[in-house]
């Protein structure tokens, strides 16, 4: 089993679902920035960081029928739920994994936020991560997402907020 199944399977134990692919993409981008093992790959794409092994996974796991996929709406777009099937939780058993992960608390917190605040926070860590000097940070930005720019305070809020959790 490799680390991002096993991680994936834990966060749908722990959100008990997902609204969007973007908004799946933001939460583990900002999991593995605080330290969770997905073994993923992030690049930044249109709308922040995205991972096409976490695309992939996404469709095996409803494929494999680990995941449940429903259609949804998500202000006004149409897009997909994603919720455990009962495969999730005996599987997680059978592995010995079925106690919940310390980043739970963090894994639900990250869900209850919009797409929209996702989208900035992943973007200014993806950008440090990166090796933007904290001086440029903001211009690179706005540079890059102009439709957030009314976000990104509170962003970078959270995303001070997390390194500090992640160094806890």
């Amino acid at each position: 089993m490799t680390n991002s199944f096993v991680a994936m399977l834990q966060l749908f134990a722990a959100t008990g679902e997902v609204t969007g692919r973007k908004k799946c993409q933001k939460i583990v981008h900002i999991l593995q920035e605080c330290g969770v093992d997905f073994g993923l790959d992030f690049k930044l794409g249109l709308y922040g960081a995205y991972s096409s092994g976490l695309q992939s996974l996404m469709e095996d796991l409803v494929e494999e029928k680990y995941l449940n996929e429903e259609p949804d709406s998500c202000g006004g777009f149409p897009t997909s739920r994603f919720s455990p099937h009962r495969r999730l939780g005996k599987t997680l058993r059978a592995l010995g994994e079925e106690a919940p992960p310390s980043w739970m608390p963090l894994a639900v917190s990250l869900n209850s936020k919009s797409p929209r605040e996702l989208e900035t926070t992943s973007t200014i860590l993806f950008l440090r991560n990166s090796g933007v000097p904290e001086a440029d940070l903001e211009d690179q930005f706005r540079r890059l997402k102009p439709h957030l720019r009314d976000e990104y305070e509170a962003g970078l809020t959270l995303a001070n907020e997390l390194r500090h959790t992640a160094a806890a």
